[in-house]
């Protein structure tokens, strides 16, 4: 996973990531927080307790319409459970590395079936893509989202893929593993839901890189 363009350390600003649900006045490092350019946002009420950086300009637009859309939900503070059960289209946006040092960007569908009634989520992540940000991509396996419990309009799961692999099907294809947890909670009276992801990725025998990103979705 290689790019010389200068992105977006997306681990940066997630550094934070933590479950809340109150006022926060967070410090982000080194990016600036959202509208201030100093490095620290204004007091906000947020379902987690992070922020974005104020440039996005160096990812695709379709990444920074998920993460704008995350961010949005996210100030709505509102962690809400409704009753009987859907299913949840989105997208999501990872950083698998750092970008600004040669890490990739992977963006793609969330599909999550969920109970309320059972209070029981799982799905997973796929038709995921790995870009280089300067137009070249590659296809990425599917990333399961393993079954948890639903608390209060929250749930906290584990992501997995083993194997994990880019540009399947070819005679480039290259596997290795992907582990994470999703910190998420159900928005607009159930009609959305967001959430973090924060792990570890391999590919090969190259060192084991960060994965952190985000996802935001919508009842079916």
């Amino acid at each position: 996973m290689k790019t010389t363009k200068a992105g977006l350390a997306l681990l940066v600003s997630f550094s934070l990531a933590a479950c809340s649900g109150g006022t926060s006045d967070t410090t982000s490092a080194g990016t600036g927080g959202t509208g201030t350019g100093t490095g620290t946002t204004p007091a906000v009420s947020r379902i987690f307790d992070v922020s974005l950086p104020d440039d996005l300009s160096s990812l695709p637009m379709s990444a920074q319409d998920t993460l704008n859309e995350f961010d949005s939900r996210n100030q709505m503070a509102v962690a809400t459970s409704p009753t009987g059960g859907t299913v949840y289209f989105g997208r999501t946006v990872m950083e698998a590395g750092d970008l600004n040092a040669g890490g990739g960007l992977i963006e793609g569908d969330v599909y999550l079936e969920v109970s309320f009634a059972d209070s029981r989520i799982n799905g997973q992540f796929q038709d995921l893509t790995l870009s280089d940000l300067q137009g070249s991509t590659e296809s990425v396996g599917i990333i399961r989202i393993d079954a948890t419990d639903i608390d209060a309009g929250r749930y906290s799961t584990t992501v997995s893929a083993n194997p994990f692999t880019i540009a399947g099907g070819t005679a480039n294809e290259r596997v290795g593993t992907a582990d994470a947890t999703v910190d998420g909670a159900f928005v607009d009276g159930g009609a959305g839901t967001i959430g973090l992801i924060k792990g570890t990725v391999t590919v090969g025998s190259d060192p084991a890189e960060s994965l952190a990103g985000v996802l935001s979705a919508d009842s079916n």
